[in-house]
């Protein structure tokens, strides 16, 4: 498996952009019109989100990402560090540093936004210690790939489910651990809080961990070029915890909500480029009346 994956990232890694651009251009037709991958879930969850968009010109965007971000997917397990280097601008690195400076560590907050895969690398080149919160994946192959684009290039992965203690130990060496909180999240796995006004369970670990750790948040996103080969990673300012002064879990709820209103942003602000056909709004509340979304499938 591994072999295989690495010819297909070397043949697409040997392609001439235009005609890389031009492969996107058809794998993104074909996903939007012949495939129709997840059409329904996308319209049903823009619609709600972002109920004063156009809606045709921004499917037709997302559609343009995916094929684009398809491409890079595969090109990423034999990218090579100058090109990595060439392709992809970091900004705003004074802003982690400061956080590191600290000595306690930093924790990322990073979501499915734009190539969202290179930023890691990009940090691992400037000499940081870095460390991501992974979901093990069910497929041999998938595993075969995570490793190939993390381990490979230094990036220690630390499995989701009795993280603490191993996230806990990377920030006593003032390492940087990043998850990403954007996903759907079971009931016992997350709380509600607002994500484009609808209930959304979310993960409550980089909440938890970061008061726990005295390690600073730092958001970080990834955003595509007008080019659409080269990406910028951008480092944003700390964000402030909720002061003491309430409950462990309520703190912990109201830390996610705002930590869940950052990565909103960043999404309404290149909505073309998040991950709309994940089912984010699929747990519910028990106590709800009416689920915002209805996922047929």
């Amino acid at each position: 498996m591994r072999l295989f994956i690495w010819l297909i990232s070397r043949i697409v890694g040997l392609l001439p952009a235009p005609l890389y651009k031009l492969f996107a251009a058809v794998l993104s037709w074909a996903l939007r019109h012949i495939v129709r991958f997840r059409r329904e879930v996308i319209a049903a969850q823009v619609t709600k989100a972002l109920p004063d968009v156009d809606y045709g010109v921004l499917e037709a965007g997302i559609f343009r990402h995916i094929g684009l971000l398809v491409m890079e997917l595969l090109w990423l397990p034999t990218l090579s560090t100058s090109k990595l280097d060439e392709l992809v601008d970091l900004e705003g690195r004074e802003y982690l540093d400061r956080v590191l400076a600290r000595g306690k560590g930093a924790l990322v907050l990073t979501a499915h936004i734009g190539h969202w895969e290179v930023g890691l690398p990009r940090l691992q080149q400037y000499g940081y210690d870095v460390c991501v919160v992974y979901k093990e994946l069910k497929h041999g192959g998938g595993e075969t790939y995570r490793k190939m684009i993390r381990d490979d290039r230094g990036i220690a992965g630390i499995s989701r489910h009795g993280a603490a203690k191993a996230i806990l130990k990377a920030l006593k060496r003032n390492a940087i651990v990043a998850f990403v909180l954007d996903q759907n999240m079971t009931m016992d796995e997350g709380v509600f809080v607002d994500f484009f006004d609808m209930p959304a369970c979310t993960m409550s670990g980089l909440a938890v961990l970061a008061e726990r750790s005295g390690a600073g948040v730092v958001p970080i996103c990834s955003r595509r070029e007008n080019d659409d080969i080269h990406h910028r990673i951008i480092v944003e300012p700390e964000i402030p915890l909720e002061p003491a002064g309430e409950s462990r879990h309520q703190r912990a709820v109201k830390n996610t909500a705002r930590f869940t209103g950052v990565l909103e942003q960043m999404i309404r602000n290149r909505p073309a480029e998040w991950i709309w056909m994940h089912k984010r709004w699929k747990t519910r509340p028990e106590d709800e009346a009416a689920p915002p979304i209805t996922y047929y499938n």
